[in-house]
C-alpha cells in the first residue's frame, strides 16, 4: 500500500470520528458519545496494527492523529 492509500483510509475513520458531533445535536447521552468514541478508537487500533504488519516504514502514530477529528 502506498502514503495515499493511508491517507484515504485515515480520512474516512476521522470522517466517522465526526459522527458524534451530529449526535450531541440529535440529543444522544454522552454515555452514547463514549461508547462511539471507545469503538472508533478500537478499529483506528485494530486497521493500526494490520497496516503496520504490512509495511515496515507504516507509521502508526501519524496514522492515528490522521485519524482524529
Amino acid at each position: 500500500m502506498t502514503r495515499k492509500d493511508y491517507e484515504l483510509i485515515a480520512a474516512i475513520l476521522r470522517a466517522y470520528a465526526n459522527l458524534d458531533k451530529i449526535n450531541e445535536v440529535e440529543g444522544k447521552t454522552n454515555r452514547t458519545n463514549d461508547l462511539l468514541k471507545y469503538r472508533l478508537e478500537c478499529i483506528v487500533d485494530s486497521f493500526a496494527n494490520v497496516l503496520g504488519s504490512e509495511s515496515p516504514r507504516f507509521n502508526r502514530e501519524t496514522f492515528i492523529k490522521a485519524c482524529q477529528p
